[in-house]
């Protein structure tokens, strides 16, 4: 199964690179306005690179709130993307926790 997951990844990399950069625009446009850069990592590496637990990232990209590309049970993050999203939801967690005394 692993290998089939990363079969599978290598295969969505490789259709994305091939992609041009303003087509992706059209296809995946995110918030911050990062182009795509051909780095995709699995949900799982994101996770444990990062801390979280693999469910709720799954389910923020699944939900919309994290740039994502999701093709049936995979879901894969453009990494430079995804750090940006972490770094501004803490920061906004900072700025309501200060908001609030706490």
């Amino acid at each position: 199964m692993a290998k089939e997951s990363r079969k599978i990844t290598k295969e969505l990399q490789e259709t994305l690179s091939a992609v041009g950069k303003d087509e992706m625009a059209d296809v995946n446009p995110t918030p911050s306005g990062l182009q795509y850069d051909g780095k995709l990592i699995h949900v799982r590496i994101a996770a444990r690179k990062y801390g979280l637990p693999q469910k709720w990232l799954r389910d923020k990209a699944k939900e919309g709130a994290v740039p994502a590309l999701i093709a049936g049970y995979q879901v894969l993050f453009d990494e430079k993307i995804l750090a940006e999203w972490l770094l501004k939801q803490t920061k906004e967690n900072h700025r309501k926790e200060n908001e609030n005394g706490l």
